[in-house]
Parts: C-alpha cells; sequence; structure tokens
C-alpha cells in the first residue's frame, strides 16, 4: 500500500477539519504481524533494517498497520531532515545499530490503517484516531502526537518553535491510498519546490554544481538551470552515493535546453532522472529557469516521478494485447486534459482499472460516445453510429431511430478490450439508455429509473445531497432502492433497479417508467417548493435543484457510471454511498480518486 498524500494549499477552516504538526521526516508505513513490525517507504522499499530501534512495535501484536513519520530530532527537539538521510539509505543491520546510537529516531504515528486484520481506510480519519489512540503501545522511540482545534495558533506555534508547518485533516474522509487528496492539506513554512537531477559536476569525491529538471505534465521534463548553493558535505554524500550508481543520461532527455546552455555543461556527468532534491528558490525566470536557487535537501526517500519519462514511441502508433486482442494505438502522451496533464495513457489506465464495475452497469446498452479527439480544450462532437473502420469483433446492434436506423456498439460484461479500443479513440464520455438489448440484438424493457439532479445556481452539489435523501425516501416509499452516482459535473444522478411496484406494472415500458418519475418529480417540487423543481425552464432553475425525469425515455441516455466527463480536470462519474451524501462534504472526484476506490483505497 502507498500512503496517502496531502495537496499543499492554505489551511482551511471548519468544524470538519482537524490539524497536526508537519513532521519534517521519511513517511514509513509500518505494518505488524506475528510480533514483527516491517517498515516501508512512500516508495515502497523496504526499510525495516535501516530503523532497528523501530522493532520493538512488534510488541503491539496481532495484524496492525501504522503511517507515520520517522524523524531525527536535533538538540532543541527539532526535527532535522538532513541528520536523517544519513540513515535512510543503510542496508547493513551493523552499521543501522551503530548510526541509531549516533542519530536516534522517533516514529510519529499519525494513522491506523488496519487492527487485527481488518482494514479501516474507509472508515473516516476521526474513528481511526479514536482507535488509534485507544492502542496498548509498547514503550519504545514513538509517539501518537496531538490534534488541534484552532489553526491560526498552530501555525503561529510551527513557525515560532521553528517546525515545517501545518497539516489539516477532514475527520470524515477514508484514507486514500497514493492519492494526493485535498481531504488531506499541507502548509509548509518553507517555499520550496521538488527538483530532478539530471546531471552534476565535482571533483575529488565532492558535488559542486547540478543540472535540475522537473517533470512535464505530457511526459519528459523542463531543464530548470543549475544549483550549487546549499551543497555541504553531508548533502553532497547522499547525493553522490545516488548519482554514481545511476545509469548515464544525456541533454536530450529534457526539453527546453538551450545550445549555449548546453555548451556551458559540457563537464557535467549527465545522468538519467531519478534522484531528486528540494530546492528553495525566487520563482522562474521567463525561460524556466530557477532564480536563486538553493539545494534545501536530498530527498533519498522520492522517486523522480511515479511515471518516467515517455519512451521514443511513445507519439508514435503501437500495438498492444489487451483481453486476448491486438489493438493499435497511437499518441499515449497525447494530453487530453491540459488542466492536470492527463495524457490518453493514463485514460486509457483508468477505464481499464474501473472495467469491472462500468461495465457491470454498461453491459448490452447502446453506448453513445463524446469524443475530444485534441483534448477537452478542444471541439468534442456526439457519435452514435460505430464507424466502418472499427475492428470487427466489437459488438454491433442496428436500434430503429426516427430517420432510419443506427448501428451502436455494445460491450459485454467482460469486453476490456472494446471499452480499451474506445478510449484510445478518445471517447471520453460514454452515455447509455435505461435498457438493454437481449443477444439478437433486440430493445427490452428498461431495467433502471434514473433522476439527474441538476443544480441551478447558486444551489451547489451541496444541496443536490439534500435534495437527494428527499428522493431516496420518496422512492423507498414505492419499493423501490436508490443508488447515488456524482455526475462528474455539477450534481447527482440517482438509480434504481425495476421491480414492479405500486405504481409500475412488472415491466414497464420506457413511457411508463417516464411518467412514473415526471409524478414523482413534480410531487417533490410541490411539497419542497424552496429547494425543487421538475419543469425544464432554465428561468425556474435559479437557487433549486431541477429533477430531470425525461433521461428515462427510450431514446435518452445517461453518463454511465464510472464514464469519465470532458471537463477541464478529469472528474468520473462515480458512485457513492448515502453516508458520504449525507455528510455535507460531498464533492466531485477525479480520476485517481476514482482508481483508489476501485483498488480498495
Amino acid at each position: 500500500m502507498r500512503p496517502m498524500l496531502a495537496t499543499p494549499g492554505p489551511i482551511p477552516h471548519g468544524q470538519d477539519w482537524t490539524y497536526e504538526v508537519k513532521w519534517d521526516g521519511m513517511r514509513i508505513l509500518a505494518a505488524i504481524s506475528g510480533g514483527v513490525a516491517r517498515l516501508t517507504s512512500r516508495n515502497g522499499g523496504n526499510k525495516t533494517a535501516a530503523f532497528p530501534e523501530l522493532a520493538g512495535l512488534g510488541g503491539l501484536g496481532g495484524d496492525v498497520l501504522l503511517d507515520g513519520e520517522v524523524v531525527a530530532l536535533d538538540d532543541a527537539g527539532v526535527p532535522d531532515f538532513e541528520r536523517l538521510t544519513d540513515r535512510m539509505g543503510v542496508t547493513s543491520r551493523a552499521t543501522a545499530a551503530a548510526l541509531a546510537n549516533r542519530i536516534p529516531v522517533t516514529y510519529v504515528i499519525f494513522d491506523l490503517l488496519a487492527l487485527d486484520g481488518v482494514s479501516l481506510v474507509d472508515r473516516p480519519y476521526r474513528q481511526r484516531r479514536e482507535l488509534l489512540a485507544s492502542l496498548s503501545m509498547p514503550e519504545g522511540p514513538w509517539v501518537v502526537p496531538e490534534t488541534f482545534a484552532d489553526p491560526d495558533a498552530l501555525l503561529a506555534a510551527t513557525q515560532r518553535q521553528g517546525l515545517e508547518g501545518v497539516v489539516a485533516k477532514r475527520w470524515s474522509s477514508a484514507y486514500q491510498p497514493g492519492v494526493r487528496s485535498p481531504d488531506w492539506v499541507k502548509h509548509s513554512h518553507r517555499s520550496s519546490t521538488d527538483a530532478v537531477v539530471v546531471g552534476w559536476r565535482g571533483t575529488r569525491g565532492q558535488i559542486a554544481s547540478l543540472a535540475l529538471a522537473q517533470p512535464r505534465p505530457g511526459g519528459g521534463f523542463d531543464y530548470r538551470g543549475t544549483a550549487g548553493s546549499g551543497l555541504s558535505a553531508a548533502k553532497g554524500r547522499v547525493l553522490l552515493q545516488q548519482l554514481e550508481a545511476l545509469p548515464a543520461g544525456s541533454p536530450a532527455a529534457v526539453a527546453g535546453l538551450e545550445p549555449q546552455e548546453a555548451d556551458r555543461l559540457k563537464a557535467f556527468r549527465w545522468v538519467q532522472p531519478a534522484a531528486t532534491v528540494e530546492i528553495r528558490h525566487l520563482g522562474l525566470t521567463r525561460g524556466g529557469r530557477f532564480r536563486q536557487p538553493v539545494v534545501e535537501r536530498v530527498r533519498p526517500d522520492l522517486p523522480a516521478r511515479a511515471n518516467q519519462p515517455d519512451p521514443p514511441t511513445a507519439g508514435r502508433a503501437v500495438r498492444v494485447a489487451v483481453a486476448g486482442r491486438t489493438l493499435r494505438i497511437s499518441h499515449l502522451d497525447k494530453v487530453l486534459y491540459p488542466a492536470t496533464g492527463t495524457t490518453k495513457a493514463q485514460v486509457i489506465e483508468y477505464y481499464t482499472v474501473v472495467a469491472p464495475h462500468l461495465l457491470g452497469s454498461a453491459a448490452d446498452r447502446p453506448i453513445t460516445r463524446r469524443r475530444w479527439p485534441d483534448g477537452v480544450a478542444q471541439q468534442s462532437f456526439f457519435e452514435k453510429n460505430l464507424p466502418a473502420w472499427a475492428p470487427e469483433w466489437i459488438r454491433r446492434v442496428e436500434i430503429p431511430t426516427s430517420d432510419g436506423s443506427t448501428t451502436f456498439p455494445v460491450l459485454g460484461r467482460d469486453d476490456l478490450a472494446g471499452l480499451v479500443w474506445l478510449a484510445a479513440h478518445a471517447a471520453l464520455e460514454l452515455h447509455t439508455p435505461q435498457w438493454r438489448v437481449d443477444d439478437a440484438g433486440a430493445m427490452l424493457a428498461p431495467d433502471r429509473l434514473v433522476i439527474d439532479l441538476d443544480p441551478g445556481a447558486p444551489a451547489d452539489l451541496a444541496d443536490c445531497a439534500r435534495v437527494a435523501v428527499l428522493v431516496r425516501d420518496a422512492l423507498a416509499a414505492h419499493g423501490f432502492t436508490a443508488t447515488a452516482v456524482l455526475s462528474g459535473s455539477k450534481g447527482l444522478h440517482l438509480y434504481a433497479h425495476l421491480a414492479g411496484g405500486p405504481r409500475l406494472p412488472a415491466h414497464p415500458d420506457s413511457d411508463a417508467v417516464t411518467g412514473f418519475v415526471h409524478t414523482l418529480a413534480d410531487d417533490l417540487a410541490s411539497q419542497n417548493p424552496d429547494d425543487v423543481v421538475a419543469v425544464m425552464a432554465k428561468s425556474r432553475r435559479s437557487g433549486r435543484v431541477f429533477l430531470d425525469w425525461s433521461q428515462n425515455r427510450a431514446a435518452k441516455t445517461t453518463l454511465a457510471p464510472w464514464s469519465l466527463r470532458g471537463t477541464a480536470e478529469p472528474f468520473a462519474a462515480v458512485p457513492v454511498s448515502w453516508d458520504e451524501v449525507e455528510s455535507g462534504e460531498l464533492r466531485q472526484l477525479q480520476l485517481a480518486e476514482a482508481m483508489s476506490r476501485v483498488s480498495g483505497g
């Protein structure tokens, strides 16, 4: 499991937030099983040998998973990251034992992810902290830190005491492994950023200067200039061990390196971008170089980037095997969401991860696609007919329409290859009706109903959530169980499986379902006129939530659950629990968060 990460930003205020000291150390997950503690770094590396004094955590007994930060304190009790770097890469038990006497560490434990073998990642943070506080901890160099209610006082105190900063955590938030979540927000008193070392110059075993770069959204790295200030002997020693072990690199690995700059860097040894340093600087120049950079810290605990630069073939067509099919996919490095740098490859990865869930609801339904071939910042178009050049193995059904017929693609429950083919052609949005087709391609009766909750400004998602509870209860009164799905845009979609009911036949047609939902929406609007509207006129929606009943018509479609949206950022139509809806903290979720939920995060 990878740890959940905090989003940099201003510290939020509110009763649903708690505040903690931001520790200047190394993130460590401690898994205790059978009386043995195994320590894992943020990147998945085994750090058990590096910190032998933490072996006593095994005294907790049972199966427990802890999250925290290993810190090395100076004489004033303030974390000193540079002292800690001497211990991070140690693999020899003898060396680690000697260093433990000279540079002791403390494990600051702030989260409990599993207890007695039961995962707690879906529990709210408040409950995880309460369970953590209730543990009977053995004696040792570890501590469960205090949480605070006043963010401003904590910010002032941490700055006064020379601590790194503050982290705000939403009490109601689940733990999202590997996700940089807005439910955790960090503020550092230092103004710094991470950079990747792509080259270095030095003599007699010492580093004089570094050539630096940063990962670019679409893949690869942007050159950011050189830095030599701040390279103490201790920092240089740790960094040199990393750099000398790296394969040779090339100036061609970075974008934006001017010819005259390359001439000045002839004495540098170029390495593959895999070592990270933290740089304090005064912003970027117009040419994209760090202004007055200082090497603040060496970060052997961080990778250059989760995804290394794209291979030379990334822009060309490649053949890939997917679920027994061979697909030809081009421009995997094309950025489809410029705001986040999300590429076609990442979109395909998303649809691959969520496929079992998406296909479970979309299988055997004709699919209307909305495509953005050049990314969401450019023109999109709806596509119903399956192109003639589509692979012959994609199932097709011909559906009668008012002006003839349309040949739609239809995917099966295990049709991963078909889903990947759609994603590879920038079909970001997948829209489906509320009915399926049989093996012969004939339309079946609808098997579900849907209500689209669309807020009219200044109403928002929180208002949709309140109204969703009213709709849920109204459906329940008629014998239907509603499921809530984030729309990926502004509101919510509510679905319910059809199995007859007091006002519906056993196998209703689309007109009967539409009439039932329309009446239900009208009743709710009349009972809650200040909050709900059931008419389509936009002039009537201001400040209220529109219950769109019309998507139950046979010719209408709704964004499929788990489909992406063609919004500026890659939001997705993610199912949510009623506890989340009722929490008052509902928000639209992006691609990475959706994948985390599917993978158990």
